[in-house]
């Protein structure tokens, strides 16, 4: 079975996030895995890298791809038995998809602790994460307002914002730039999460600007991610602002004016309040001190792929 077929709506996608991305290259794995069974070794375990690299290598800034595949790769470094492996990978991708089913549930009843009845929440682009939480925020009654803008230039937050209304949330809906005007009628901050590394959380850009908003107002802001999107300490993606289609911001813009396009931004972790994930709520540090005991496959370091490898250090 052909892979590249099943990687490319995933490298392709500009709207979906992290999760639901991850959800789907999980399907895809498990379809290979499933066509794959005859194919005999070693040319299906090399394969079955080639294929994994290429879907992180699809979208690098979301951790739940990197997590995915660290995970297979480890299967296949850890299995002492030749005849199991293929056995043991099919139980870790369904074990990833299982996992990604029940996370919403588990993260929108620790969010609810950081949401008092009447709060006002101010979010950013689209996370299915944050979805979730507002969902059930506003069925237990204590969200009174989302404020959320529009996060250009593929416009994310229009589709949260009609995900919410047919919720039957109150909604109010603006443009970027008026992040600031709205801050100041909120009470609490949620930003969803693409990864959340030692060097800080990368999100869709404007999110630093928000938290700085938030940090300046004495605002809280959480980052609401689970341990899918957490990278092991020493692991960072490419730079996350990598240059996007100039296109998307000005179709045809006058000669002489170059277009700066990203989707990405990594932002800080000290000017977060901090990171609730399904386990609870946890600091920068707490979050840090996690991430230095989560494993890497030694593949990363032999195979191509847009991994970086760092002394692990958080960016200014």
């Amino acid at each position: 079975m052909q892979w590249a077929a099943l990687v490319e709506p995933i490298r392709t996608d500009r709207v979906s996030g992290a999760a639901e991305l991850a959800r789907r290259a999980a399907v895809a794995l498990m379809e290979w895995l499933e066509h794959t069974a005859s194919m005999p070794d070693p040319d299906w375990q090399t394969e079955l890298k080639a294929f994994a690299f290429a879907l992180y290598g699809a979208q690098p800034a979301m951790a739940p791809l990197f997590n995915l595949v660290n995970d297979v790769l480890l299967g296949l470094e850890t299995c002492d038995a030749p005849e199991l492996i293929r056995l043991r990978l099919r139980h870790t991708v369904r074990t990833f998809l299982a996992h990604a089913e029940r996370l919403h549930d588990n993260l929108a009843k620790e969010a609810l602790r950081f949401l008092p009845r009447g709060s006002r929440v101010l979010t950013y682009s689209y996370s299915s994460s944050i979805l979730a939480v507002l969902r059930e925020a506003h069925a237990q009654h204590r969200i009174s307002t989302v404020f959320c803008t529009e996060s250009r230039p593929m416009l994310e937050g229009q589709r949260l914002a009609r995900a919410l209304a047919s919720a039957g949330v109150a909604v109010e809906f603006g443009v970027d730039a008026a992040a600031s005007v709205l801050m100041r009628r909120s009470s609490v901050v949620l930003v969803g999460a693409d990864s959340l590394s030692y060097r800080g959380l990368v999100n869709k850009i404007g999110t630093t600007s928000l938290a700085l908003l938030s940090h300046d107002a004495g605002i809280p802001c959480y980052a609401v991610a689970d341990r899918q999107k957490w990278l092991p300490a020493g692991v960072s993606p490419t730079d996350p602002a990598r240059r996007e289609p100039e296109e998307e911001v000005w179709p045809v813009p006058p000669t002489g004016v170059t277009v700066w396009n990203a989707y990405f931004e990594c932002t800080p972790l000290r000017l977060l309040s901090g990171v609730i994930g399904e386990d609870g709520l946890l600091t920068a540090d707490e979050l840090r001190l996690a991430l230095h005991n989560l494993p890497i496959a030694e593949a990363w370091r032999s195979q191509p792929s847009p991994l970086i490898l760092y002394e692990g250090r958080e960016t200014s």
